[in-house]
């Protein structure tokens, strides 16, 4: 996956956040869309260990979900009626499993968001001639870049 999409910039300071997407499982849950803060490894390192050294799967399952509380800033989950399911650790606990595990796993850093089909829409076509010229990375056509570039960014 290429950097631009995951917002990729070394540094992460503070208030800035990174969108992800998880694919459907189907049968299970619908696509889902989120912004999370990433993770500083100092933080990350102490809620591996709390998860490690709890005493039961259940304290296990209450850390990582009070680590989505406190990453997950938003996400598209909706309640069968159409309404929105706050980010809590109650509405953690009330996901699918594999959900569950995907949002935490992505907001700790440790798994990679799947590609929105959605990012590549209006996104300028590869030009081979002018990436010989200008190799590397580019902030156009990425969500971070859009933004970046616009008026308000």
């Amino acid at each position: 996956m290429s950097n631009e999409l995951c917002g990729y910039v070394g540094n992460v300071a503070d208030g800035y956040t990174r969108r992800a997407f998880i694919r459907e499982r189907p049968h299970c849950y619908p696509a889902v869309k989120f912004e999370y803060r990433p993770v500083l490894p100092g933080d990350r390192t102490t809620i591996f260990n709390a998860i490690r050294e709890a005493s039961s799967g259940q304290q296990e399952e209450q850390i990582a979900a009070r680590a989505i509380q406190k990453y997950v800033v938003k996400w598209d989950i909706k309640k069968r009626d159409g309404s929105d399911v706050k980010v809590s650790v109650d509405e953690a606990l009330k996901l699918d499993s594999h959900l569950f595990q995907r949002l935490f796993h992505t907001s700790m850093g440790s798994e990679e968001t799947d590609e929105d089909p959605e990012w590549n829409i209006g996104r300028p076509k590869p030009n081979k001639e002018l990436d010989a010229v200008l190799p590397g990375p580019s902030d156009t056509g990425s969500p971070e870049g859009d933004a970046k570039n616009s008026d308000q960014g």
